[in-house]
Order: C-alpha cells, then sequence, then structure tokens
C-alpha cells in the first residue's frame, strides 16, 4: 500500500510546534528591545560625558539697587561661575535691558579665558533693568556651548537633522515620541 504525500495535503506541524515558533519570535522581539533600551542608555551616557564640563559653567545677573534717578541707571552684578577642572575660551555673556519705552538695549561682556574653579562677580550698571542672561562658551575640548536663560545648554554648531537609522533606533527603543525633529 502506497500513500501519496500529496493527496494526504500540506503537514502543518503540531500545536507545540506552532507555540515554540510563536516563543521564539516573541524572544527576539524581546531582545530586539532589550537592546534598543541597553544602546539609548549608552548614547545618553555619552551625551552626559560630552557635557560635563559645559554644565558646570553658568552666569546670572542679580539686581542690586537703583541708583539715584539723576542717573537713570541701574546697579548689577554679573556672576560668572567655571566650576569645572578645566577652563572655558570665548566666553560671550549677553543680556538685554530694558527701557521705560520698550526697547531693548544689548549688553556684551566678552573675555578671552574662563579659569577652572572659580566664581566671579563684576558689579555693572546699565541705563535700564537688566534683562535675561545669555552665555555662549567653547570648552576645553573645542565645542561652542549656549546656555539660555531658562538653563537650556545646546552645541548650536551639532547637526540637528534626524536619519533613518535614528529613526528605526528610536522605534526600537521605544522613543519615538522624544525625537527631536
Amino acid at each position: 500500500m502506497t500513500v501519496h504525500l500529496l493527496a494526504a495535503g500540506p503537514d502543518w506541524g503540531t500545536v507545540p510546534d506552532w507555540l515554540a515558533a510563536v516563543g521564539t519570535l516573541a524572544a527576539f522581539a524581546v531582545a530586539l528591545r532589550l537592546l534598543g533600551k541597553e544602546l539609548a542608555a549608552r548614547r545618553e551616557a555619552e551625551e552626559d560625558h560630552r557635557r560635563e564640563q559645559a554644565r558646570r559653567v553658568s552666569v546670572w545677573a542679580t539686581e542690586i539697587e537703583q541708583v539715584p534717578p539723576a542717573l537713570g541707571s541701574l546697579v548689577f552684578f554679573v556672576v560668572r561661575a567655571n566650576r569645572s577642572d578645566e577652563p572655558v575660551y570665548d566666553v560671550l555673556i549677553e543680556m538685554a535691558s530694558n527701557d521705560p519705552g520698550g526697547a531693548w538695549a544689548p549688553w556684551r561682556k566678552h573675555i578671552p579665558v574662563m579659569p577652572p574653579g572659580q566664581e566671579q562677580t563684576r558689579l555693572q550698571v546699565v541705563p535700564y533693568r537688566p534683562g535675561p542672561v545669555t552665555l555662549t562658551f567653547t570648552d576645553a575640548v573645542g565645542r561652542r556651548w549656549k546656555r539660555y536663560p531658562d538653563g537650556r545648554l545646546v552645541e548650536p554648531d551639532r547637526p540637528r537633522g534626524r536619519s533613518r537609522k535614528d529613526y528605526i533606533n528610536a522605534w526600537i527603543a521605544g522613543e519615538l515620541d522624544h525625537l527631536d525633529y
């Protein structure tokens, strides 16, 4: 007696075979997800290392007192601090002071080098109320940074475009919502 294989139909396997295949696919998906999260954690650690010195450099203005109205000026302190272990270079401190007419008058201070581990306070006089202070500087490695009045620290020269690879990596890591296009 001969059995024809074509007449019997295809062999779809057994339920345990199917469960093993589905389990293998699920394990592969979980491994990809965990790999994505590990890569994201490493990228975050590398970014923290890149920003280590820049995070320790700051500047702010503190108003002291109103000078006699005849001078029409305000006296304030500009405090600049480099709490890192290395100097920063080509420092530019910018502030806009607001006059009663609503116009903004810029105030700028360029400092070639800020030594490490120091906080310096300078007395300044401007015609009107001091506004937000912005700080731009180059760290010891040569990266240019800009600190905004709200505390954000960005690298203005760093390219912002995202590649398809970044999109896929973010999808694998489950971080699509965090991409900044």
